[in-house]
């Protein structure tokens, strides 16, 4: 349309030139000047629809970049594409793609720029206010426009580089930053151009454009990597951890299974992929409680606790703590269990013998005579057998926690005043470990016996213990006491 009135005008130009337009018949110079006029609005028009077009075609230029995104083509191709249309679009230029890593910016994607310009940036190009165009447009944030790099001080401070630049014909260079959704710098796009009239509105248009196609290329990628980086961890724990992990659907078929799970119960992966039901593991006994506390995980708090032996890949049934809870998908629909499970069939089997070994004590400490106590450094008593509660009259209940003064009182003692007899009244019981010491002793009623205390230490989780045996050698002292009288006696006659 634009170029048939274009012609149009041609047409009438030449007809008012060659005189087959009379003047009488119309007034010439106002023609002229109104197709001047209409000339100058169709260059307009022209350049219009040549910008719209281009417009278009940037646009579908970038869906397509889009596309190969979603598609998860590789960031340097994707790259690649963005420097080809740049190159594609503006005529007699270069385009250039700096990622920034650390303080400074490094070439990634030039696809046409010379080698030799390329290794002046080998090692990195700072970021800074007045460094070159790249480094103050990430410096700045904002883009940044160079018209002559022969007399703009920013590259005036890099001799190499602009001598480099000047060889392969670049008149001015413009850049703009790749800015993060926090805006944070990820790099630069530069356009070099090597004719000084071309087009600096495209130039912009396209700097504008894949800047941001570019942002989110490298956002895309950084995402992935890090998604990448965290999975790979996460991989490592759950493979190196000693506790079985698994994941399953509602119907207890394995959808994961960790390195330690599969082991225990001899599983292949792909046993996992087809969905191995693992409730054909735990022993019969213990399947119906099993499906009872499995159906708790789907209430709330969608948690639970629960204690069952599995058959393992030697065939022995062994104990297994398991904490499970449900997974929820972001329709709040629980699509998956997740167990987390412990052998602890050696600490139920060390619990049993401590249980064993405890009775076999109480067997011991409650048929013998003599009455055992034992207590901390401060006193407290923390063990008490029958036989102390038939010698001192107090029960265990009430004689534990209490301390050994309540029960033994230093007002009932009545002895020689040896230093073993003070220390032990002042609860200096630490001095008189191994030793044996003997008293008279006022029990509730009154009575007065003889005991005798053997005192020894016992260290248990880092604290230290005295146990005291004590037992009542009245009836010895007794009898000693008339030996010694019978033997007095007997020298007095001779």
């Amino acid at each position: 349309m634009l170029r048939s009135i274009d012609r149009l005008i041609d047409y009438i130009s030449d007809k008012i030139s060659d005189k087959k337009i009379e003047k009488n018949d119309i007034k010439i110079d106002n023609i002229k000047e109104q197709l001047d006029e209409l000339r100058k609005v169709n260059t307009l028009l022209d350049e219009k629809e040549k910008e719209i077009q281009e417009h278009y075609s940037i646009i579908e230029e970038e869906n397509e970049i889009l596309s190969s995104i979603v598609k998860g083509e590789s960031l340097y191709d994707i790259v690649k594409k963005i420097v080809n249309v740049i190159e594609k679009f503006a005529e007699s230029s270069m385009g250039s793609v700096l990622i920034k890593n650390g303080d400074m910016l490094w070439d990634y994607c030039s696809l046409n720029l010379p080698r030799d310009y390329l290794d002046e940036l080998s090692n990195g190009f700072p970021i800074g206010p007045n460094n070159g165009t790249c480094g103050a447009a990430a410096f700045h944030k904002e883009p940044y426009f160079v018209e002559d790099i022969t007399k703009h001080e920013n590259w005036l401070n890099y001799p190499g580089i602009l001598k480099k630049a000047k060889n392969f014909g670049c008149v001015s260079c413009y850049s703009s930053p790749i800015l993060g959704d926090k805006n944070e710098v990820l790099g630069t796009v530069a356009i070099y151009c090597t004719n000084d009239m071309i087009c600096r509105k495209l130039h912009k248009r396209l700097l504008d454009w894949s800047t941001k196609v570019a942002s989110i290329a490298i956002q895309k990628d950084k995402t992935l990597k890090e998604l990448f980086n965290k999975n790979q961890q996460l991989d490592g724990i759950l493979e190196s951890s000693t506790d079985l992990i698994l994941r399953s659907d509602v119907n207890m078929h394995l959808t994961y299974a960790n390195k330690s799970f599969m082991e225990a119960f001899d599983l292949t992966e792909k046993d996992v992929e087809e969905g191995f039901d693992f409730s054909t593991l735990i022993h019969p006994d213990d399947i119906e409680s099993f499906k009872k506390k499995y159906q708790v995980l789907f209430m709330p708090p969608y948690r639970g606790l629960h204690i069952h032996r599995s058959k393992t890949k030697s065939g022995e049934y062994r104990w297994y703590h398991w904490q499970g809870c449900a997974i929820f998908n972001k329709y709040n629909e629980i699509v998956e269990i997740q167990g987390n499970g412990r052998d602890i069939t050696e600490e139920k089997r060390a619990k049993e013998r401590l249980k064993n070994s405890q009775k076999q004590l109480k067997g011991i400490t409650n048929s013998v005579n003599d009455a055992i106590i034992m207590f901390d450094e401060e006193g407290n008593i923390s063990f008490w057998n029958p036989a102390a509660t038939h010698l001192f009259g107090h029960t265990e209940r009430e004689a534990k926690n209490k301390n050994i003064h309540n029960i033994i009182m230093p007002e009932k003692i009545k002895s020689e005043n040896t230093t073993e007899h003070k220390k032990f009244i002042n609860g200096d019981f630490k001095d008189i470990v191994n030793r044996t010491i003997e008293f008279q002793f006022s029990k509730m009623d009154g009575t007065i016996i003889d005991l005798c205390l053997n005192i020894s230490e016992l260290i248990l989780n880092g604290i230290w213990n005295a146990v005291v045996v004590v037992r009542d050698v009245t009836a010895r002292k007794k009898s000693e006491q008339k030996i010694l009288r019978y033997f007095k006696e007997a020298g007095k006659k001779k």
